[in-house]
C-alpha cells in the first residue's frame, strides 16, 4: 500500500508508532537508536517499504524484515538479521519433533512499559522448554511498551537480541539455546531446478534478486 507522510519535528518513536497504526503494519526500532530524536520528512503517497528507506537514510540506518516485522537499526545489523532468522529456523529442522512444533508456534510478541531483556528472553524460552546459556552478556536494560504480531520462537528472540548485537544457536538434542555473537555476514543456499534457456531464467532470477549470488 501506498503511504504519505508529513513530519515536523517529531520524536522517532511516537512517529513509527502512528505510522505503524494507519498503514497497519508492524515496526520495530533497536534499542541502540534513540527514539526521541526529531524527525522533519515530508514524503507523498509511496510504498511502505520505500518510505521507511528514505527515513532511514536520513538518520544513516538500515532496514530489515524479520517475519511480517520490519526492522529499523544500524545497517550491519539489519543486513543480516532476516537471513540469520531464517538459518535459525532451518536449525530446528534436525530437533526433535516435539521441540520444533513449540519453536514454530506462532505467538504474538508483546511486553509491558519497563520489561527487562533478560526477563523477555528467559520468558521465551521456558514457553519452549528451553535453557538459556550466556545471558550474562544481556545488561540491564528497561524497555518501552510493545505490541508486535504473532512470530516464531526464532524470530521473536532474533528481534529481541539484534540490539545487543547477538544472535544463538540451539544445543543439538534441543533442550537449550546458546546466545553468540551476531555474524559480519550471513546467507542461505538453495538448490532450484531450473526450466527454459539457462540465460533467460538466469536473466529473470538476477532482475528479481539483484543481491544473489550463484
Amino acid at each position: 500500500s501506498l503511504a504519505g507522510i508529513r513530519w515536523g519535528s517529531n520524536p522517532l518513536r511516537a512517529a513509527l508508532t502512528n505510522l505503524a497504526r494507519n498503514q497497519e503494519a508492524a515496526i520495530s526500532l533497536d534499542r541502540r537508536v534513540d527514539p526521541d530524536q526529531m524527525i522533519d520528512l515530508v514524503i507523498a503517497d509511496t510504498p511502505l517499504r520505500e518510505l521507511l528507506q528514505r527515513l532511514a537514510g536520513q538518520l544513516k540506518l538500515g532496514v530489515g524484515q524479520v517475519g511480517s516485522v520490519i526492522y529499523l537499526g544500524p545497517p550491519p545489523t539489519a543486513a543480516v538479521l532476516g537471513t540469520v532468522a531464517a538459518l535459525q529456523e532451518e536449525q530446528e529442522q534436525g530437533l526433535p519433533s516435539a521441540v520444533r512444533s513449540r519453536l514454530r508456534r506462532m505467538q504474538p510478541l508483546r511486553w509491558p512499559e519497563l520489561a527487562t531483556p533478560r526477563d523477555l528472553i528467559q520468558s521465551l524460552a521456558d514457553e519452549a522448554g528451553l535453557r538459556v546459556e550466556g545471558l550474562e552478556q544481556i545488561p540491564h536494560d528497561l524497555w518501552p511498551e510493545v505490541d508486535l504480531p504473532p512470530l516464531t520462537f526464532a524470530q521473536s528472540l532474533s528481534l529481541i537480541l539484534a540490539g545487543f548485537e547477538l544472535t544463538f544457536e540451539y544445543a543439538p538434542d534441543g533442550s537449550a539455546v546458546q546466545l553468540k555473537p551476531l555474524p559480519a555476514t550471513a546467507s542461505i543456499t538453495r538448490r532450484i531446478p531450473l526450466r527454459g534457456s539457462p540465460g533467460g531464467v538466469g536473466a529473470e532470477i538476477r532482475r528479481r534478486f539483484p543481491d544473489a549470488r550463484f
